[in-house]
């Protein structure tokens, strides 16, 4: 139904520039279906699907897209915008598969292709039992074969066949992240319709995974639909934008220069020259020449070459800025920092130091900048004073290769990264910044000031100018050395600056002043700072203390925030969803062990409607079938499951997402009747689905989830009553270098759950597996923290859950 789906949604975007692609999406399509094997349809799909992307590519060029190819991480280079709304669309398809649509474990088939093109597909057992044939080539690949059917469905997805059944609405996807781009909805906002139209089109998904018992039919007839109501909702929001907004230094991204195979070959000529005949690097970079004369190195083995390089030079350089800015605080905007920078303060001082500042409306942002805290017409504002880059440097060498093609070698050119030497290193932090950078700075600095202007307007010795720098490294060391002498020589630069000791009239090189340091180094440019704010900078007497319970009245209803915390991976999301499930289950028995006790689970977007999708989205049996668990703990936490009342919303939710306002009427009267139906005593009430339901709400209805959360604290029984609310909290401004994400508080500042507030509950992945990475040192391990308000330290404990061993792995 996906490949329908998609080639009915090519055929709408047919102009002049597609119509080829579309051509050849129609005729692999009809080919293929036209065949009685399903893998002929298996086969095509790769190709179906990477010719409507380049439809995508070339519909949005008019629009301002520069982007040709799918780029799924700034680790594999520059992520555009484009690239940037369908990664956000994937990994958010990526969470619904992995939490709502579980799949046995595939099994593993050997397929044989012999010379006269037929294919045997082989389980492993016989192939082992058939041994070798006449075969010319034998593969492995993971899928599913029917009982008592011959029809075999082989994965695209190897590990997660969950992602190849969700592929069904991926189309719908991209077409809306097409949209979004051309007509300019800020990223934010694009986020949240691409979580709306994944909601809307959810019950199809449901229908086709239940079998028809569950969900919406139609779907070729009705997604269309929804997709359709989403793009008129943001033509009539966005209509008079399209294309996209230039970044701050865009006009410095056009690189004029371009590596030519004679440029390449001069080079190789002069390093030759540079060595002596008899060596053995001499007879290389000949052997180099020879094969550039000869036509066999030609211009598309260099432009891959620097592809290569550049690649490596984007990942090395995106690593190391997560890893030496992962102390800082990340605001969200310079407002939030000239007014609020005593909450980002560690200790009393009159300097903040922040990381990757948004400027100019988000079109680019600052690595570093430096304020000082001043007091200004009776107001405490932090003003900026400092600018600064981080620059990478990786040296490279590269050599010439034969690579087989089957029946011949033809020459590769390949690189690799290596230490730089002492010469270079000096020559580094010695040598003047590149002009770029230079220009990079200036246009920082420009829109910095005009952006502080704005918002403090009442400020009169706003600066005029700023310091300016370039933090250089050498990405060949180790990420933990590097990131402590990167802080030391950040201290080093505030206390320069405090103490008027920086020389700034030219270029300067600052490194810290000891032996067998690691190599990274400060060079500030030819600069003006506003010295003379220096003498206004106020030390504050005390700091903000966060405290989530200072608002709480006390009342009989016990209020309890669950926040689930993920693990910045690509699978952190589905893995903390999956934990919360599962603390939850044990967190309930608990309660209800001893007690007559009735349990809600109030499930706002219909993860749970029937008793069968319960079962398999909370795992138990697949667990059970597995080993994973034994057979009196799957008995137990089916019985919880089984004694809990499902409380379905999602009807009326979708009826409040629709701008109804009979919905939430529905929800109240909905929830009342359940509380009434209950036999007296304790209740427990889980709250499932705000957070998603909160972040698919476009801003301009954002009024909905306010009405909401507060009319479901008036509904909810106040008495007896332990509420569980299922939350993901807020991402804070500071940066946790443990786990090289943001840091999470509980609550907006505005929620109204901060009077009601009683305990706080996080389910917190393990630290990461090394210093600088990404990936839990175990998967299955979490720890659950209690905050309550008391003043003793958070009590936690360390738990397993089953369904998350070996999960990375996936």
């Amino acid at each position: 139904m996906g490949l329908v789906a998609l080639v009915r949604l090519a055929s709408k975007r047919i102009n002049e520039k597609t119509h080829k692609f579309y051509t050849s999406i129609e005729e692999m399509w009809r080919t293929a279906t036209e065949e009685d094997d399903f893998s002929a349809v298996q086969r095509a799909e790769p190709n179906i699907r990477g010719m409507f992307l380049k439809m995508l590519w070339v519909s949005t060029r008019r629009f301002g897209n520069r982007e040709s190819k799918r780029v799924y991480s700034w680790l594999e280079g520059t992520v555009g915008p484009l690239n940037t709304l369908l990664n956000y669309a994937g990994a958010r398809l990526r969470d619904l598969a992995m939490t709502r649509y579980p799949f046995p474990e595939s099994k593993t088939f050997y397929i044989r292709k012999y010379p006269d093109g037929c294919r045997k597909v082989l389980t492993k057992r016989e192939n082992e039992l058939l041994g070798k044939d006449d075969a010319i080539k034998t593969y492995k690949r993971t899928g599913y074969r029917r009982r008592g059917k011959s029809s075999l469905v082989l994965l695209a997805h190897p590990t997660m066949p969950e992602m190849d059944f969700v592929d069904m609405i991926r189309a719908h996807l991209v077409e809306l992240c097409r949209q979004c781009f051309i007509h300019k909805v800020p990223r934010s906002e694009a986020h949240r319709y691409i979580r709306l139209l994944i909601h809307r089109l959810r019950p199809f998904l449901d229908w086709v995974y239940s079998d028809g018992e569950h969900g919406s039919p139609g779907f070729n007839r009705d997604s269309d639909r929804e997709l359709r109501r989403i793009v008129l909702e943001i033509r009539s929001l966005y209509a008079k934008r399209s294309g996209r907004k230039r970044s701050v230094t865009r006009t410095l991204d056009e690189d004029s220069s371009v590596t030519t195979i004679e440029k390449f070959k001069a080079k190789v000529r002069k390093l030759r020259d540079a060595t002596t005949e008899d060596s053995e690097e001499f007879r290389r970079y000949s052997e180099v020449l020879d094969h550039i004369d000869q036509g066999t190195i030609v211009q598309r083995d260099l432009d891959k070459l620097v592809e290569q390089v550049l690649a490596l030079s984007s990942r090395e350089g995106n690593e190391w800025h997560r890893i030496l800015l992962s102390d800082l605080h990340h605001p969200r905007s310079l407002r939030q920092v000239v007014f609020a920078g005593d909450t980002m303060l560690d200790s009393t001082s009159s300097v903040l130091v922040v990381g990757e500042l948004p400027v100019s409306g988000r079109k680019g942002q600052i690595d570093i900048v430096v304020f000082i805290r001043r007091v200004v017409l009776g107001r405490v504002v932090h003003t900026p004073v400092m600018i600064l880059e981080v620059k990478t440097k990786t040296t490279f060498d590269y050599n010439l290769y034969g690579v087989s093609t089957g029946k011949d070698y033809v020459p590769s050119l390949y690189a690799w990264k290596r230490t730089s030497t002492e010469q270079e290193w000096e020559q580094t932090f010695t040598s003047p910044p590149e002009e770029r950078t230079i220009d990079q700075l200036s246009a920082y600095e420009t829109e910095l000031i005009q952006e502080y202007q704005q918002v403090a307007p009442f400020d009169p010795t706003s600066p005029e100018s700023l310091w300016k720098g370039v933090v250089v490294l050498d990405t060949d060391q180790s990420p933990l050395e590097v990131f402590k002498a990167f802080n030391s020589l950040l201290d080093d630069l505030v206390k320069g600056l405090l103490s008027d000791l920086l020389d700034t009239s030219e270029m300067t090189s600052y490194t810290l002043d000891s032996k067998n340091v690691p190599r990274v180094a400060a060079i500030l440019t030819p600069s003006k700072g506003p010295s003379e704010l220096l003498s206004e900078t106020v030390v504050p007497q005390s700091l903000p203390v966060e405290d989530p319970f200072n608002e709480r009245v006390s009342d009989d209803r016990n209020l309890t925030l669950y926040v689930s915390i993920a693990s910045p991976t690509s699978w952190g999301n589905s893995a903390a969803w999956i934990s919360k499930n599962w603390h939850l289950l044990h967190h309930i028995h608990e309660c209800v062990e001893d007690k007559d006790t009735m349990v809600y689970w109030v499930d706002l977007l219909g993860d749970y409607p029937d008793t069968e999708l319960t079962r398999r989205r909370f795992g138990l049996d697949l667990l059970r079938k597995e080993n994973g668990i034994s057979k009196r703990q799957h008995q137990t936490l089916t019985g919880i499951i089984e004694g809990t009342k499902f409380i379905d919303l999602s009807t009326h939710v979708n009826e409040l997402l629709s701008n109804k306002s009979a919905g939430s009427e529905k929800i109240m009267d909905r929830l009342r009747q359940s509380f009434q139906d209950s036999v007296s005593g304790e209740s427990i009430v889980v709250i499932d689905g705000w957070s998603d339901f909160r972040d698919m709400v476009p801003s301009n209805r954002s009024h909905l989830v306010r009405s909401l959360e507060t009319r479901l604290l008036e509904v909810l029984p106040s008495s007896d009553t332990n509420v569980i609310w299922i939350d993901s909290g807020v991402e804070h401004t500071r940066m946790n270098r443990h786990y090289q994400r943001k840091c999470v508080k509980p609550l907006p500042h505005d929620s109204p759950r901060r009077e009601h507030l009683d305990e706080v509950v996080y389910n917190i992945p393990a630290s990461s597996r090394g210093f600088g990475r990404l990936s839990p040192k175990r998967d299955e391990a979490r720890f659950i923290v209690q905050d309550v308000p008391v003043n003793v330290t958070p009590w936690r404990t360390r738990i397993h859950v089953p369904r998350l061993v070996d999960y990375s792995k996936r």
